[in-house]
């Protein structure tokens, strides 16, 4: 296997973990819309019970503050997860642009020691500066 054949593998590698990563963020920020809806009813039966004279005044108050606490943390906690999911999809695009151009190697690029940490085992230094690359089969990379 090439190089370049290599350097397609880790773009493969990347972007799966990338999508992984944006899927578990639609499914928090999923489960928050539904919490947040969920919300909303509770807060409208709160008030029906208090204009049928079920619940005092007093604690429909009390109710409708803490749903309003709770209704003011989801919302932030969507935005923080909402600018998370930006965040990784921007790191995607960077890491894709940073693998086309070790694969088309147009320019000197810095390779960072998490990208060799996944993908070389090991470099041997030889005399009159030979260098051995072992990198990590596609079985091994799995684990």
């Amino acid at each position: 296997m090439c190089i370049r054949d290599r350097q397609e593998e880790a773009y493969l590698v990347n972007e799966g973990e990338f999508k992984k990563e944006v899927r578990r963020h639609q499914n928090e920020l999923r489960r928050m819309e539904s919490r947040l809806a969920r919300l909303k009813l509770e807060e409208c039966e709160s008030y029906m019970n208090y204009r049928r004279g079920i619940i005092p005044l007093e604690d429909y108050l009390e109710e409708k503050k803490r749903y309003e606490k709770d209704r003011l943390s989801l919302c932030k906690n969507k935005k923080k997860v909402q600018r998370d999911i930006e965040n990784v999809k921007q790191e995607e695009e960077e890491a894709k642009l940073h693998i086309r151009k070790l694969y088309e190697g147009k320019e000197d690029i810095k390779i960072e020691e998490e990208l060799l940490q996944c993908f070389v085992k090991s470099i041997t230094v030889y005399p009159e500066k030979r260098l051995a690359i072992l990198f990590y089969s596609r079985e091994q990379r799995a684990k």
